[in-house]
């Protein structure tokens, strides 16, 4: 884990602004070095001195015009800077040190890219956390994309992160996946309709799970229906429904470090130690009979019912709402130790946020400590037609149905090419189309382009020269200098997309870098070129080759050697 690039020149450019006399030590804000999006600005841009003459009372323009004077740039690694507009220092990196890079890149092998910043520091990140009432369907699936691909990116830059899946498996929807469940079973024997209750499960993934219990279970379960109201048949679907998620997710390429179970919070009394935590903060107060939390003296729009109001029995206390469930389960996060967590939640979760974070400081956990991510819906499409999402249609939803339909490969890509919080339109079509116009087949075909290059080159008894004795300032030409600025900056995207929690970073340089790989190859040979050149040439495109892989480790994808 070498210091990339940035990091080089976020030193460089604070030392120089210090040495301008102009901010004190103290004072100098957060130095932000990023990639201009005009051509023609440079390799890297900053906008400090813009922020250091706002404090100052000097012209920014001036300001970076002394940052600038006063860059080193032989330790900065830089060919020239320049100043633009009102004050950014656009800074140009030396040819030598982008051809350097390529070695570099090749030497690092699978840590190429890899950063430190996370020092270990312990991070949990709960995902998709699907009731256990039914299949996997495709918001599910592009929670569970995006939890993974954050896993990967926290473990890629010094994080200890840590997988964990939520089953819901205490409550109402429980009972009620157990009745219905019971429903179809006594449907199965009787041949009368089922008789489903009012708010329950009506998929007919439930025949297919009465058909899996034996006559003489299912006598004997609903002997016993009537003394615990279908619990045996709540347990049978969970554990069955659990196991299909499980098998699923394995499938798809995620597996999880932990499996809670809610029902745990409930049997070992933890909910209720943590409703006398929270009576405890000072902020609980009773009305109607039931227990509410004053949120909105923390953020929320209103108060939450955390237990309520007793039924029947005079003196009996009332249930424990969802609402208290949930924070239990967070306060047993905290006291795991767990230094940050982040939720991924879907759409319909969006209202739960506040109410969260409110409990979250009621307890008095770090302001930073709950970060929360909702995952917006998903748009199944066929070209320019939308495909129904219901089964009664001929149409799948389910996670399973999705990867038959379109590859593990290509489902994981197009979930990532969004913004988490972005809706996200999936073409089938496109996904499982062979051709440039197929992002993830674009990228895997540079992947697997370079194979093919190299395994050319050694059927034609060419043999790779030692990394040191490759001439790299051979690499001049406008595509392979392009390509080595697309593979410099490569460790600066896996920082900003795992700080960001924004996989779609990575989607979108991979894309860039196949494109500038594509061009490169259309306009140059590599094997048949003078030899010094095409050896030269032949380490570039390993290096592609190893970013590629590299950054399809961290989405999920596999990197193909042949298509």
């Amino acid at each position: 884990m070498r210091e990339s690039i940035v990091d080089i020149l976020r030193g460089a450019v604070r030392d120089a602004a210090l040495r301008t006399g102009h901010v004190q030590e103290g004072s100098l804000p957060p130095v932000v070095i990023e990639e201009p999006r005009a051509a023609g600005h440079g390799d890297f841009s900053t906008n400090i001195a813009m922020l250091v003459a706002s404090q100052s009372g000097l012209k920014a323009r001036e300001v970076a015009e002394a940052i600038a004077s006063r860059l080193d740039r032989t330790s900065a690694k830089l060919d020239r800077v320049e100043v633009e507009g009102p004050g950014f220092v656009n800074m140009f990196i030396s040819k030598a040190h982008l051809q350097e890079n390529a070695r570099q890149i090749l030497q690092d092998g699978d840590a190429y890219g890899t950063l430190n910043f996370g020092k270990g520091s312990l991070v949990q990140v709960e995902f998709v956390s699907a009731n256990p009432t039914g299949p996997l369907n495709v918001v599910s699936a592009r929670a569970a994309a995006v939890g993974d691909s954050l896993i990967r990116l926290l473990k890629a830059c010094g994080f200890e992160a840590r997988s964990e899946f939520l089953t819901n498996d205490h409550g109402t929807q429980v009972e009620l996946l157990g009745r219905s469940l019971q429903a179809r079973v006594e449907e199965l024997r009787s041949g009368r309709p089922a008789e489903i209750p009012e708010e329950g499960y009506r998929g007919e993934y439930l025949v297919d799970l009465a058909r899996e219990i034996s006559s003489e279970t299912a006598l004997q379960m609903l002997a016993e229906a009537g003394k615990a109201g279908g619990s045996k048949f709540a347990k049978f679907a969970v554990e069955r429904m659990i196991e299909g998620q499980r098998k699923d997710l394995t499938d798809f390429g995620v597996s999880f470090d932990n499996w809670f179970r809610e029902s745990s919070l409930h049997s070992s009394g933890y909910v209720e130690e943590t409703l006398a935590t929270l009576r405890d903060s000072g902020f609980l107060y009773e009305k109607d009979g039931a227990e509410w939390f004053k949120s909105s003296e923390l953020g929320d729009e209103q108060d939450r019912v955390v237990r309520k109001s007793p039924a029947g029995q005079e003196g009996a206390a009332g249930e424990p709402t969802y609402f208290l469930s949930d924070v239990a389960y967070h306060r047993n996060k905290f006291e795991r130790g767990f230094e940050r967590v982040i939720d991924i939640w879907g759409p319909d979760h969006h209202g739960h946020v506040p109410r969260m974070q409110a409990a979250a400081r009621a307890l008095g956990y770090p302001p930073d400590w709950l970060e929360i991510l909702i995952v917006q819906w998903v748009r199944l499409m066929r070209g320019k037609e939308p495909v129904s999402m219901s089964k009664r249609a001929g149409e799948f939803v389910t996670l399973s149905e999705l990867i038959k339909e379109v590859g593990v490969d290509c489902a994981r890509f197009f979930f990532l090419m969004r913004k988490v919080n972005s809706h996200l339109d999936f073409d089938l079509e496109l996904a499982k189309r062979q051709s440039d116009e197929n992002p993830v087949y674009y990228v895997q075909y540079g992947h697997a382009r370079v194979s093919s290059v190299i395994e050319f080159a050694r059927e034609g008894g060419v043999e790779m020269c030692g990394l040191e004795e490759a001439d790299l300032s051979l690499l001049s030409q406008p595509e392979e200098l392009s390509l080595l600025r697309h593979l410099i900056c490569y460790p600066e995207q896996v920082r900003a997309a795992c700080l960001g929690r924004e996989p779609q970073k990575i989607t979108s340089y991979l894309t860039g870098l196949a494109t500038a790989f594509h061009q490169f190859y259309h306009n140059h040979r590599v094997v048949g070129a003078e030899p010094n050149l095409m050896q030269s040439r032949l380490l570039l495109v390993r290096a592609v080759k190893t970013v590629i892989k590299n950054g399809l480790d961290l989405l999920g994808v596999s990197a193909p050697d042949k298509m």
